[in-house]
């Protein structure tokens, strides 16, 4: 299938939805939260966003409630004030994706949402690490049909067991770069406490 046409066809019924005819058949503009709700969900189909947006995407960020579901459900259901947005099963799984990855996706976020822990072999400590698995909730957003692949997936530095940890797409080079120098550093320290030249380098590849 085209995903350009796919994106399209998504652009298309939500653009259609902001003039609506009034019973008189005379167009009636969709003003307000309504409104907001439709460029929302265009604007939150793509990462390439126009300054137009910015009121729309203000408006869907700054629903947040007590508890994250709760800001899932406030943010699903403001979306859902764009008829466009329950025309069709597949907007609907559309509108559902966007309120439970908008916002929530980016490598900050997943980097809170993935924090793991693990007993330390020695002592009464644990371990924090940062799980390389994309959340679902994120992968069903961001490969949804109607995005594209437009939306640039963040991506996973290094190795969980040795500090790895997610980052924005464009940053991955430098991050990685980083990373690298990091683990040269503490593989060289870890020889000179142990006094043996036995123990490898470690390096993430690509």
């Amino acid at each position: 299938m085209d995903t350009q046409h796919v994106v399209a066809g998504a652009a298309c019924a939500i653009l259609s939805t902001l003039c609506l005819p009034s019973a008189a058949q005379a167009p009636a503009i969709l003003e307000g939260d309504t409104r907001l709700a439709c460029e929302a969900i265009m604007c939150l189909a793509t990462s390439q966003r126009p300054h137009e947006c910015n009121l729309a995407i203000l408006r869907y960020l700054s629903i947040v409630g007590k508890k994250p579901g709760e800001t899932v459900q406030a943010r699903a259901a403001f979306l859902n004030k764009c008829p466009a947005g329950s025309q069709t099963p597949a907007m609907q799984s559309f509108v559902a994706s966007i309120a439970n990855g908008a916002g929530r996706c980016d490598a900050a976020s997943i980097n809170q949402a993935n924090r793991e822990t693990s007993p330390v072999e020695v002592g009464d400590g644990v371990r924090i690490s940062i799980s390389n698995v994309l959340p679902s909730y994120c992968d069903a957003y961001m490969n949804h049909a109607y995005t594209g692949g437009t939306i640039a997936l963040p991506r996973y530095v290094g190795r969980q067991d040795r500090g790895g940890y997610w980052v924005e797409a464009a940053q991955y080079e430098q991050a990685l770069s980083e990373y690298n120098h990091r683990i040269r550093q503490e593989d060289a320290n870890a020889l000179l406490s142990s006094g043996t030249q036995s123990l490898p380098t470690s390096r993430w590849q690509r």
